[in-house]
């Protein structure tokens, strides 16, 4: 007597729904296509391209180990690479063939020394396999779409840039101007608004300021109005708004 195999698959289908909820896919006249995921603008390029990597390199690894394991890889080759293009362009206001023209087929970020700070690549048949089987530890607690974005937020948060103080010239760490937590507390906590409003405020309005003042401006001994002329110099100094 020959008895069956078990067979272990996923609904591609579901995964989708799911990524179109957060907005990272959409659905049109029965199919799913990339989309720009608008709750990353914020960022540079550099680490749009490794928040969207680890996302759906995540749900790649996770689903991975089913029977249709080619649908796993299409979500990170395709969608996962599409999304990260669509999300490049709408930043620079420019189309995604010149944005695949501008950094490769893979999405390679490049800094002024030429060094590789970011990309986010195709996975090979080999490589994926790979990846499957080095990854179950990693992502073997995540259970649902918010776990996973939550999971991976640190990549959003890495500093690329080293800016001088804008008023001493030392080397500088970056002072937000409003006060997240007044904001937050209208917010229920743990919840994704409360994660999503969180990652906008603290990519909103920063000065960069050496140690000692930084302290200065938490113990209260410069006013919000100086902050706002600090920071309409900043602006228009480095042109870089």
């Amino acid at each position: 007597m020959r008895i069956p195999r078990i067979r272990i698959t996923f609904s591609m289908n579901d995964v989708l729904r799911k990524l179109v909820d957060k907005g990272l896919v959409r659905y049109k006249a029965g199919k799913f296509f990339p989309t720009s995921y608008k709750s990353i603008l914020q960022y540079d390029i550099a680490n749009i391209v490794s928040y969207n990597r680890a996302v759906f390199r995540g749900l790649a690894n996770y689903y991975g180990f089913a029977h249709n394991w080619y649908d796993a890889k299409t979500l990170y080759n395709y969608f996962g690479l599409y999304c990260t293009a669509m999300t490049i362009a709408h930043k620079t206001k420019s189309k995604v063939p010149e944005v695949f023209k501008k950094y490769g087929p893979e999405l390679t970020i490049i800094d002024s020394s030429n060094k590789i700070i970011a990309s986010f690549g195709v996975l090979s048949n080999s490589k994926f396999k790979r990846n499957v089987r080095n990854s179950h530890i990693s992502f073997s607690q995540v259970t649902n779409m918010e776990q996973l974005l939550l999971a991976n937020l640190k990549v959003a948060k890495k500093h690329l840039i080293k800016w001088p103080s804008i008023i001493c010239g030392e080397p500088a760490e970056m002072y937000h101007i409003k006060h997240v937590w007044k904001t937050l507390s209208k917010k229920k906590p743990c919840s994704f608004d409360f994660y999503l409003e969180a990652m906008r405020l603290v990519n909103r309005k920063t000065l960069p300021v050496c140690k000692y003042n930084h302290k200065l401006k938490h113990a209260g001994k410069f006013s919000e109005d100086s902050l706002s002329n600090f920071f309409e110099s900043f602006k228009k100094k480095w042109d870089w708004f």
